[in-house]
């Protein structure tokens, strides 16, 4: 693959391309004000419906929701489809908001982790879980940015690290603790 930043007719170079206002200072905000509270809105309604119970059996077991006749293939896909939407919006409104578009900042390694480290911070069966993780996650990394300088990924690690470990951790200090 060809380093996005190479294609300065495409990208602007390392120099990013500029992005025309729309909608005022105010628009980009209100668009990703609805787009969150539609995201939230449908992670409290995705339970309860078809959809919902398909995606809970094939996050249990696979092979088992293929034998009650789940299109497992089909569902992930239309899931996938409309997560990529959603982040296609909020990635346009992210854009007109900026005012410009730096490959840097689209295809850097941190656009990558923290929408992963905000789910798995926050926590990933309760649709509020990722607010939450997103609140952790930003004054984490404000707090890394003013006192820890240049090991902002590093400490994000060992978070994602511990964030994934955080039922182990908590049963073996629990257990130690009350045994």
């Amino acid at each position: 693959m060809v380093c996005p930043r190479h294609r300065t007719a495409i990208t602007g170079g390392t120099d990013g391309l500029s992005v025309p206002a729309v909608g005022g200072l105010h628009g980009p905000f209100f668009g990703l004000l609805f787009l969150s509270f539609s995201a939230l809105a449908l992670g409290l309604l995705l339970p309860r419906l078809r959809l919902g119970y398909h995606l809970e059996l094939i996050g249990v077991n696979e092979a088992q929701a293929k034998a009650v006749g789940v299109a497992v293939r089909f569902t992930m896909e239309k899931v996938y489809g409309f997560c990529a939407f959603l982040l296609g919006m909020a990635g346009g409104l992210f854009m007109i908001g900026e005012g410009y578009l730096i490959p840097s900042t689209v295809f850097g390694l941190q656009v990558s982790l923290l929408p992963v480290a905000m789910a798995m911070v926050g926590g990933l069966r309760n649709p509020l879980g990722p607010l939450l993780g997103t609140a952790v996650v930003f004054g984490f990394q404000e707090l890394v940015w003013a006192y820890a300088g240049g090991m902002e990924q590093t400490l994000l690690g060992i978070l994602l690290i511990l964030a994934g470990k955080r039922e182990t951790l908590f049963r073996s200090v629990c257990g130690k603790m009350f045994s």
